[in-house]
């Protein structure tokens, strides 16, 4: 509601995947609708594993080993620039 950028999207966008012979008022309120229940059912996801991702993240073991993916990400793209002309 508060962000005009959905606003357009759905009145430039959507009304191109109406078929052929639909209303397009009733078929684009539809295709909104279910945009913001798949919208809703992903935010609650996210929200519903929040809690269990954090305590894993925050465990020894799983910190070194994103510690040491970063740390080989980082020198491979420092690799990388050496390497570049």
């Amino acid at each position: 509601m508060l962000n005009p950028k959905i606003g357009v999207l759905f009145v430039s966008l959507l009304p191109g995947f109406v078929p052929a012979g639909y209303p397009v008022t009733g078929t684009t309120l539809a295709l909104g609708g279910v945009y913001i229940a798949l919208t809703a059912l992903y935010c609650g996801v996210l929200i519903a594993a929040a809690g269990t991702v954090t305590r894993w993240m925050r465990t020894p073991r799983t910190r070194r080993l994103l510690d040491g993916i970063a740390g080989v990400a980082l020198i491979g793209f420092g690799a990388k620039l050496v390497t570049e002309r």
